[in-house]
C-alpha cells in the first residue's frame, strides 16, 4: 500500500497521456468513413487562419468561439463530426453540439480524421 502511495505520480501521468491520446484520436468507437459517406458534415472549429492552412475537402470552419451563434445554421437531420488541430477543442465543440440536440462526434484532429476517412 505504502508503494502505491509512493507512485501516485506514475497513475496520474498514465491517466494523463490516456485522456490526451483520446482526445488526439476522437471518438474511437465511430466508424468515421461510415458517417462522412452516410453524409455527416465536418465541422472544423479552429480559427480561420489555421483553417486556411490546410483543412479536410469538404469541411466546414466555424471557430469555436463562434459555434453557440452558428447552431441554427447547422443541419440537425445531419451528424457532425468536430475537427480541430489536436482534438480538445472538437471535444468542446462535441460536447456544446450534444447538448442542443445534435448527433455529434468528436473527430480529433482534422489530419488523423482525413487519414481514417480514406482508409
Amino acid at each position: 500500500m505504502n508503494t502505491l502511495l509512493e507512485y501516485w505520480w506514475v497513475l496520474a501521468f498514465a491517466l494523463i497521456l490516456f485522456m490526451g491520446i483520446r482526445r488526439f484520436t476522437g471518438d474511437n468507437r465511430v466508424d468515421f468513413r461510415q458517417k462522412i459517406n452516410e453524409s455527416a458534415m465536418v465541422v472544423d472549429v479552429r480559427t480561420p487562419k489555421e483553417f486556411s492552412a490546410g483543412h479536410m475537402k469538404n469541411a466546414v470552419n466555424i471557430p469555436l468561439n463562434q459555434l453557440k451563434n452558428k447552431l441554427d445554421d447547422l443541419d440537425s437531420e445531419r451528424s457532425i463530426i468536430t475537427v480541430c488541430a489536436m482534438g480538445s477543442r472538437a471535444e468542446a465543440a462535441k460536447k456544446m453540439l450534444t447538448s442542443a440536440g445534435f448527433d455529434a462526434y468528436n473527430g480529433g484532429a482534422w489530419k488523423n480524421l482525413e487519414r481514417k476517412a480514406k482508409q
